[in-house]
């Protein structure tokens, strides 16, 4: 693939990871009763499936570096966990050593790193992590079976086996775990690794799975209506049967990437969607608490995250680039 085939590529995912992330914070600002109202289920309230069917795309696109070497792989693979992580416990100790007062011990440290417990949407942290060591043996099954039409009934399968660990879990004992229970979008990731390679379904059939997921959402969001075998206290309406509507929001958004009003600002927030959710997580447990929940502190609470994590992304680049500066 040349550079310039592959350029559109990373630009899309940036729209992508722009929208979700701005997703991210209005669902963090928002009311279940209002995002219910807002149809939210349909658009932002799909901004973890996007993340996590980036992570596919993405994790499909280093995987031909590799060239099926999980070995090469692993080896590699250290330096951007850190690179995750890093962020995310500067905010855990920022939280419980200046902001609470508390005395952070290393369990309830190493519990946060691996639990997701600080601040709103914290488990995709760990998410993420677990994405970055089990997927690329997906991929490398993926390469084995050599048809993506069994490869995804594989990943579907096994997606379902794996979620019944805790469909008939009790709801609060399991709840923690569940939330960086990376399995329950591994069918997500899939259907992104595959279709950001080619679409082996017809026009008509990718369509029609499309719309069965949106009408999933509907039966689960606005009827009631739930699989036995998908636990349903939690994001019951982002599970695998909804994966190839978020597909179809997903490559919809490629399709029609230069015709998105304000196309520069996405690609910008999706450039520092990382910064920007750290950000908002300290924002959110810490400032916003103190605010007035009404519309403009609302916006400015928005503003305050979305510049916040842009500006931390900025001085993270100028940072790199000074120490690249002979002395």
């Amino acid at each position: 693939m040349t550079q310039a085939a592959a350029k559109p590529r990373i630009t899309y995912l940036d729209t992508v990871k722009g929208f979700a992330i701005l997703s991210v914070v209005l669902l963090h600002l928002s009311t279940d009763d209002v995002l219910l109202k807002t149809l939210a289920p349909w658009h932002i309230w799909q901004a973890m499936p996007l993340f996590l069917m980036v992570a596919g795309i993405t994790a499909a696109m280093v995987w031909k570096k590799y060239q099926g070497n999980l070995a090469a792989y692993y080896r590699d693979l250290p330096p951007k966990i850190i690179t995750l992580y890093i962020p995310y416990a500067a905010a855990t100790v920022i939280y419980y050593m200046v902001t609470t007062g508390q005395s952070l011990s290393i369990d309830l440290f190493f519990n946060t790193m691996i639990m997701g417990y600080l601040g709103p949407g914290g488990y995709f942290v760990p998410l993420i992590i677990t994405h970055l060591i089990v997927f690329p043996p997906m991929l490398a099954l993926r390469d084995k079976i050599g048809n993506d039409k069994r490869f995804l009934a594989v990943a579907l399968l096994i997606n379902i086996v794996l979620e019944l660990l805790f469909a008939f879990a009790d709801v609060e004992a399991t709840r923690f775990g569940y939330r960086i229970f990376y399995f329950r979008y591994l069918f997500m990731a899939c259907v992104g690794a595959v279709l950001s390679q080619h679409n082996p379904f017809s026009k008509t059939t990718f369509r029609v799975l499309a719309a069965l997921g949106a009408v999933y959402i509907f039966l689960t969001c606005y009827v009631g209506w739930n699989l036995p075998i998908i636990r349903s206290d939690d994001w019951y309406f982002q599970h695998y049967p909804v994966a190839f509507y978020t597909a179809f929001l997903v490559f919809g958004i490629r399709d029609i990437e230069q015709r998105i009003p304000f196309l520069n600002f996405f690609i910008a927030l999706g450039k520092s969607s990382y910064e920007i959710f750290i950000v908002q997580l300290l924002f959110f447990i810490t400032l916003y608490q103190y605010l007035n929940s009404n519309l403009f502190l609302k916006f400015i609470s928005l503003l305050i995250c979305l510049g916040g994590g842009m500006a931390y992304s900025a001085a993270k680049k100028r940072w790199a680039e000074i120490k690249k500066i002979p002395k």
